[in-house]
C-alpha cells in the first residue's frame, strides 16, 4: 500500500481501524511523513475520517503512537 502511495497510484488509504496500520514505527513514520508531504489526503475508516487539518492530523498522531505502543506490550509479554 505504501509503495502504491509513493508511486502516485493513490492519496487516499482506507482501513478498517488505525492500530491496523502500525506493525511497528517504520511504518508509523512512513504515513506520518506522506501525509506531511501531501501524498496522503484522506485516511478513511468505518467510523470515521481524518482529512488534512491540524485537528485530525493530531488525533492520527495520536492513534497511531498508542496502536504502536500496544503493540510493543503486547510482544514484550
Amino acid at each position: 500500500m505504501l509503495k502504491r502511495i509513493e508511486k502516485g497510484e493513490a492519496n487516499e488509504i482506507l482501513n478498517w481501524y488505525p492500530n491496523h496500520l502500525t506493525r511497528n514505527s517504520i511504518n508509523v513514520g512512513k504515513i506520518i511523513y506522506m501525509i506531511d508531504k501531501g501524498l496522503v489526503k484522506s485516511l478513511k475508516f468505518p467510523t470515521f475520517s481524518l482529512n488534512q487539518c491540524y485537528k485530525d492530523y493530531l488525533c492520527f498522531k495520536l492513534l497511531l503512537s498508542k496502536a504502536n505502543i500496544a503493540s510493543i506490550i503486547f510482544h514484550n509479554f
